[in-house]
């Protein structure tokens, strides 16, 4: 292998496309390879290990660990990695992917771990404290995160019928660029009419008298997008 035109994965689910973590680290692995680097990858700490031990030519090494209880790929097995290749190469950079159950659990994952940054719902952040992105927008505003500006951001959508929408890169200077709505999966028809009553009562409430809990969980309110129409 040509001296540090490879990056080493080391990965508990090497190639896996199950969850949306698994997915992202597909789509990192082909951006990294579009910029002419080839990625090899190994599913077990022992098989990563064996190659930092046997091969120093790589130019990056990423980590990806699960934080779950009982993981293959856990907290040590990655320190052990990380001690191993400091000993043979202090400049090498080590990219570390913790993974946890969760928004809640991402959140305080991020709040013990010192230098990392990670990527959880506003409000789970916002509750505990943790230091949030300042981003740039394409037309050089630096916006902060804020229940305005991240209200501002779902604003700038056009809401279809069927309710199903994306907001990349929302316009506008007051706009927090990293938004998207929640949706809750229900089925269309309940067999018990007792039932189906208290699905529609539940959220009869949470859009009208519930929101008035809102700002205190989450830091906003209900979007204005979803007009009485829609509701």
């Amino acid at each position: 292998m040509s001296d540090g035109r490879w990056v080493l994965l080391i990965a508990g689910e090497v190639g896996g496309a199950e969850s949306v973590s698994d997915q992202a680290m597909e789509r990192l692995c082909e951006a990294i390879q579009e910029e002419g680097y080839r990625v090899v990858r190994k599913s077990t700490p022992e098989d990563g290990l064996a190659l930092v031990k046997s091969d120093p030519s790589f130019g990056v090494i990423l980590l990806d660990w699960d934080h779950t209880e009982n993981a293959q790929f856990d907290e040590r097995a990655a320190l052990r990695i990380v001690r191993n290749v400091r000993r043979r190469n202090r400049k090498v950079p080590i990219f570390d992917a913790m993974r946890a159950k969760g928004n809640e659990g991402l959140a305080g994952l991020i709040e013990n771990s010192v230098g990392s940054i990670g990527y959880a719902g506003y409000e789970f952040a916002r509750r505990i404290g943790l230091s949030m992105a300042t981003l740039e927008d394409q037309e050089g505003n630096f916006v902060r995160p804020s229940a305005q500006s991240c209200a501002a951001g779902l604003a700038t959508a056009e809401m279809p019928d069927n309710l199903r929408v994306f907001v990349p890169d929302p316009r506008g200077a007051d706009s927090y660029l990293i938004v998207t709505f929640s949706w809750v999966l229900l089925r269309k028809s309940y067999n018990n009419a007792q039932t189906a009553e208290a699905v529609r009562k539940l959220f009869r409430w949470s859009l009208q008298d519930g929101q008035r809990f809102a700002p205190e969980l989450s830091g906003m309110s209900r979007c204005h997008l979803l007009s009485p129409r829609k509701r």
